[in-house]
């Protein structure tokens, strides 16, 4: 995901969140390389975590409450990262049914544990609504991981699909953050919601500006240009290029993993020449337009104004990514 800057004044309430799960996996230091291998730097800033601390700031906040929610959704969003990776070698194969090995076994475990880490975090927090919802958004994330392949050809539900599917990958994780963070604070029901409802629409545009960062040299430090193709997923913009194109070859090549270099790259050029990059964004610029709208339903106070500042570093990305399309 995209780097967002974070408000400075939060950064002490964050270090103690990576304070926890430092304490947590420095238990187990095998767990702890195996998660360093496989999330690297990407989690040095925790926006997750982050979201749900800026939330809980609209109530009664409470740090040594709210610390252990934000540090479980980091640790499920490591364990996700983990298990993600792991789908995306192809080492985990969910139409093998033979009972054939596979030598992903240390990382799927090291995934579960933290998932077991996080369970535990949860059951520090008061509230029993905490436990049931970040229950229920690991629930959702496994059910958007083993989502059968999309039909790029079915124009009439292929972007609903898509839009479904990324709800349970990467919006539902943000949403359950943003709801936990005002639930920790005893805050009321519309609160709750309105906020679960600028997580998840936040969620979404991150992940369609993600698609687009997969085509575009250096703008995600994490992965190489093309690394979504390469593992057969399914991005907006390749949607739209098929749609636009309404070519073949194009659609063939959204149905299986990529394994040669070339092909990812004729690829990733048809998406630029059908200027379906700057199509995803648009819909990436909507929902960050809906996240800023129901902050609008919120008061006036520090927490809302640091919850803006986090949308208008989310509106530069897309204007930056816009003008590195435009100018190739």
């Amino acid at each position: 995901m995209i780097q967002v800057p974070l408000p400075s004044n939060l950064q002490d309430d964050l270090a103690q969140v990576d304070a926890i799960i430092t304490q947590r996996l420095g238990a187990r230091p095998l767990v702890s390389n195996i998660v360093s291998l496989y999330t690297g730097a990407s989690d040095s800033v925790r926006l997750r975590a982050a979201l749900l601390l800026l939330c809980a700031q609209q109530g009664q906040y409470d740090l040594a409450i709210v610390v252990h929610p934000a540090a479980a959704v980091e640790l499920i969003h490591q364990a996700f990262t983990i298990h993600n990776s792991l789908i995306g070698d192809h080492q985990f194969d969910t139409n093998n049914h033979d009972g054939e090995q596979w030598n992903g076994s240390a990382a799927l475990m090291t995934g579960d544990y933290l998932l077991a880490l996080a369970s535990a975090e949860m059951a520090l927090v008061p509230d029993s609504r905490v436990i049931r919802l970040l229950s229920q958004s690991v629930m959702a994330i496994c059910e958007g991981m083993l989502s059968p392949d999309i039909d790029v050809m079915a124009e009439e539900t292929i972007v609903g699909t898509y839009l479904s599917l990324i709800s349970n990958k990467t919006a539902v994780l943000l949403e359950s953050a943003c709801k936990a963070g005002i639930i920790c604070s005893n805050g009321q029901e519309d609160q709750i919601e309105t906020l679960g409802r600028f997580g998840y629409n936040l969620g979404t545009a991150l992940h369609v500006i993600d698609d687009v960062c997969d085509m575009l040299p250096g703008e995600n430090a994490h992965s190489s240009i093309g690394d979504r193709l390469r593992q057969g997923v399914v991005t907006l913009p390749l949607i739209y290029a098929v749609q636009a194109t309404q070519n073949a070859t194009l659609a063939a090549i959204a149905q299986t993993p990529l394994h040669d270099e070339a092909r990812v790259h004729w690829t990733i050029n048809a998406i630029h020449h059908a200027q379906a990059g700057q199509r995803a964004l648009v819909d990436a610029h909507m929902y960050v337009k809906h996240a800023q709208q129901y902050l609008e339903d919120l008061p006036d106070n520090n927490s809302s104004r640091m919850l803006g500042t986090v949308v208008q570093s989310v509106v530069s990305s897309i204007d930056t990514l816009n003008h590195a399309l435009m100018h190739p």
